[in-house]
C-alpha cells in the first residue's frame, strides 16, 4: 500500500463546472471556445469513405496505447514533404484530452520545476501542474492593431534553469491565432537549446484556415468553386457543414435564393407580326395558373401608350423605349415577380443592356420569335408593312429600319408553322428546365 499514489488535492475547475451547469441549458451559447462540428457524413466524405464503411466496423477492446491503425493514421498527420518520414506509430498514444494532460504533467515534472504556459488556455493546462508543487509562469498571447500574435522574445526571457516544460496551444483557443511555421520552428529551437519538453495542445488542428499553397500535397483540400456555389444556391441544394458558418450560409441564401424563388423576366423579341404578343399572352395564362409569383405583361403597344407616348420611332427613341421596359421589368424581377415583355426591341445593344440590368436581380430569358418577314407581312395586322412598301411611312423595322437578330437567346421559336398554344407550352417547359419553376 505504501507504493500507491496518495489522493491528489485537485480543486474543481470553476470554468468547467460553470459549463457543465449551463452549456446545454442556456438558450443562447455565446462561447467562442467550441468549434462547429462536422456531421458523420461530412467526416466520412473527407476520408473518401461511406456510411456503409462505418457500419462495417466492429466494436471491442484494442491495445492499451490505442488501435494500431488509428495510431498509424495519427502519425501520418505529421508527415511533412521534404522533411522525412512520419514519426513511428509506436510513439503515438491514444488518450482522452484530460487524461493526456494529467499523464504528461505527472510524468515529466518534479516538485520545484517551472512550467511556461501560453495563456489564455484550457484551464487544466495551467492548473494541473501546480498540484505537483511546480511554478507556472504565464506567457500571454498579445493583441495588436494587426491582430493577435506571440512574443518569442518574451518566451525566451521566461526560461530559467528550473524550466522543464513549455505548454502552448495552436490553433489558439479562444483567439484562433495560428503559429506560423517559422514561429513554431523558433519555439522548437528554444526548447532544444535549454533541453526542455514541449507540450502543444492541437485540439483544433485542421480547423484553421490554410492558404492552398501551404496545404501538403498529401492532404485532400476540400473546396467549393464559385460556379459550384452558385449552382448549389440556384438549385436550393445543401452546402456542406465545413464550407462556412450557418449564419454566413443563411445570408448567402437570402442574397441568392434558389432560382425557383427568384423573380425573372421573359423578354420576347422579333418583328412586328411575328407572334410575340400572342405567345406572351399564352405564357401569361400558364404562369398565372402556376400561381407562385405575381406576373406582369409589358406588351409593346401597351408600353408605347402608357409609358412612352411622347416618343417617336427614331433609333434613339426606340432604344429609350426598350430600356424603359427593361427598367420596369428589373423592378418586378427584383421583387421576385415575373415580367413578360413583348416589344420589337430591334437593337442588340439595348437587349444586352436589359439583360445585364435584370440579371443583377434575377433571371433573364430571351425568346427570339424568329418568324420569317414574308409571314409577318402576310399577317400585317396593323397594315404597317403595306404602308411601308407603298412609301407612306418610314422607319418600319424589317423594311427600312434594321432588325438585329439576337446573338444568343435562351429560346428560339417560329410561329409560322406551330400552334401558339404548343409554342407557349414549349417556352414554359424551357423555363422549368432552367430551374425557375
Amino acid at each position: 500500500m505504501s507504493n500507491l499514489i496518495p489522493p491528489l488535492p485537485i480543486k474543481e475547475f470553476l470554468l468547467e463546472r460553470y459549463f457543465a451547469r449551463y452549456e446545454f441549458q442556456a438558450p443562447y451559447l455565446l462561447s467562442s471556445s467550441d468549434c462547429e462540428t462536422l456531421s458523420i457524413a461530412d467526416l466520412l466524405a473527407r476520408a473518401g469513405r461511406t456510411l456503409a464503411d462505418l457500419g462495417a466496423l466492429g466494436l471491442g477492446y484494442t491495445e492499451s496505447p490505442g488501435s494500431p491503425t488509428l495510431r498509424a493514421a495519427v502519425a501520418r498527420l505529421y508527415q511533412e514533404p521534404g522533411i522525412g518520414p512520419p514519426p513511428s506509430a509506436e510513439n503515438v498514444l491514444i488518450v482522452v484530452p484530460e487524461e493526456g494532460i494529467f499523464l504528461t504533467m505527472w510524468g515529466l515534472l518534479s516538485p520545484g520545476d517551472e512550467v511556461i504556459v501560453q495563456t489564455p488556455c484550457y484551464q487544466s493546462l495551467a492548473e494541473l501542474a501546480t498540484y505537483h508543487q511546480t511554478t507556472v509562469l504565464p506567457w500571454p498571447i498579445q493583441e495588436t492593431d494587426a491582430g493577435w500574435t506571440v512574443d518569442l522574445d518574451q518566451l525566451a526571457a521566461l526560461i530559467t534553469a528550473k524550466t522543464r516544460l513549455i505548454v502552448f496551444n495552436t490553433p489558439h483557443n479562444p483567439t484562433g491565432y495560428h503559429l506560423s511555421r517559422s514561429q513554431f520552428n523558433n519555439i522548437i529551437k528554444l526548447a532544444r537549446q535549454h533541453t526542455l519538453w514541449l507540450f502543444c495542445d492541437e485540439m483544433y488542428r485542421g480547423a484553421e484556415y490554410q492558404p492552398e499553397d501551404e496545404v501538403s500535397d498529401k492532404a485532400r483540400a476540400l473546396q467549393i468553386s464559385g460556379s459550384e456555389l452558385r449552382r448549389r444556391l440556384g438549385k436550393g441544394l445543401d452546402l456542406p457543414d465545413w464550407f462556412s458558418y450557418p449564419e454566413v450560409v443563411d445570408e448567402l441564401r437570402k442574397a441568392q435564393p434558389p432560382l425557383f424563388e427568384r423573380g425573372f423576366t421573359v423578354f420576347f423579341t422579333g418583328l412586328s407580326g411575328a407572334g410575340k404578343s400572342t405567345l406572351a399572352r399564352g405564357l401569361l395564362v400558364k404562369l398565372l395558373e402556376d400561381g407562385r409569383r405575381p406576373v406582369t405583361l409589358l406588351d409593346g403597344d401597351i408600353v408605347r401608350t402608357n409609358l412612352s407616348s411622347e416618343l417617336g420611332f427614331s433609333r434613339e427613341h426606340r432604344s429609350l423605349n426598350v430600356r424603359r421596359i427593361g427598367f420596369v421589368a428589373s423592378e418586378i424581377t427584383k421583387n421576385r415577380g415575373i415580367a413578360i415583355c413583348a416589344p420589337i426591341a430591334p437593337y442588340e445593344a439595348d437587349r444586352l443592356f436589359n439583360r445585364e440590368l435584370i440579371s443583377h436581380y434575377g433571371g433573364y430569358l430571351e425568346v427570339y420569335v424568329n418568324t420569317p418577314l414574308e409571314v409577318c407581312e402576310q399577317r400585317d395586322v396593323k397594315g404597317l408593312y403595306a404602308k411601308a412598301r407603298q412609301g407612306l411611312i418610314k422607319q418600319v423595322t424589317g423594311i427600312d429600319d434594321p432588325y438585329e437578330a439576337p446573338a444568343d437567346p435562351e429560346i428560339v421559336v417560329d410561329s409560322s408553322s406551330e400552334d401558339p398554344e404548343a409554342l407557349a407550352q414549349i417556352i414554359l417547359l424551357r423555363i422549368e428546365q432552367l430551374g425557375y419553376l
